[in-house]
């Protein structure tokens, strides 16, 4: 499936995930993107990236906080080496794994998405590319700096230069703007973006597109500092190979399609 790693330490993870309750002194801090006006938490989580961590979590049998945390401040917190801390649904990039380490990829994120008001449905569903769209028109994009969009797209974005406005502060407030007609589109992670406009009461005035060319293509998985000891990321790496086949049921739009499909 989309596990790459899966056999290679297999026995070992197990039995560091048997050890694992005994040796880690303290909780394991897991931190997930905060939003702004969005209430949710253990049990009541609104994406579904974190509704399958807590799935994991709770195979692991680790002692874990959640916690939601600013994007801001998520790099200050993997580097840390005096505190235990990992995000949850975290894009892996070669960047990212200098600087910390990684469990197994839980999810695949295949999909970034236009998001603009509901008018605008008819003129995307008549599109076949991003391309089309962009050369179509003079308006600009909203884009967030924090959001990784994989290496190809975000190449996409880079030739688009000054049309692509990065300065907005939180997903809230890129559709607050897109709402209130002081821009035109939003490019989010696909199924990111549907959770999210899931909360809002006018989601109705909204519409979602996608198309071939933008594609994210990025694994992702729990991203950890290394404070954060080996035996805890074998256990979730356990945890992960065990709930496997849970989450592609629950959750196919987030997993790597199989080479049959």
């Amino acid at each position: 499936m989309f596990f790459s790693r899966r056999s290679a330490g297999f026995l070992a993870a197990l039995i560091a995930f048997l050890a694992a309750g005994r040796s880690i002194a303290e909780p394991l801090h897991l931190g997930y993107p905060r939003e702004l006006y969005l209430e949710q938490g253990p049990g009541n989580f609104t994406f579904d990236f974190l509704r399958a961590a807590e799935l994991i979590i709770a195979d692991s049998g680790l002692e874990v906080e959640w916690m939601p945390v600013p994007i801001a401040r998520v790099t200050y917190l993997i580097e840390r080496h005096d505190y235990l801390f990992c995000l949850a649904g975290a894009a892996i990039t070669k960047e990212r794994e200098e600087q910390g380490r990684f469990t197994f990829p839980y999810l695949y994120d295949d999909m970034v998405a236009v998001v603009a008001r509901a008018e605008r449905r008819q003129q995307l569903d008549r599109l076949h590319s991003f391309a089309e769209l962009a050369a179509g028109t003079n308006s600009g994009f909203f884009a967030f700096r924090p959001t990784t969009y994989g290496p190809t797209f975000s190449e996409t974005l880079n030739k688009l230069g000054p049309r692509v406005t990065y300065d907005v502060t939180s997903i809230e407030q890129m559709l607050d703007m897109i709402a209130a007609r002081r821009g035109d589109f939003a490019i989010l992670p696909k199924t990111y973006a549907l959770n999210f406009l899931a909360t809002r009461r006018d989601a109705e005035e909204f519409t979602v597109a996608s198309y071939p060319d933008m594609r994210r293509g990025l694994d992702a998985a729990f991203w950890c500092n290394k404070a954060v000891p080996p035996e805890a990321v074998a256990a979730l790496n356990a945890a992960i190979t065990r709930q496997a086949s849970t989450i592609r049921s629950r959750f196919p739009h987030l997993t790597r399609p199989s080479p049959a499909e």
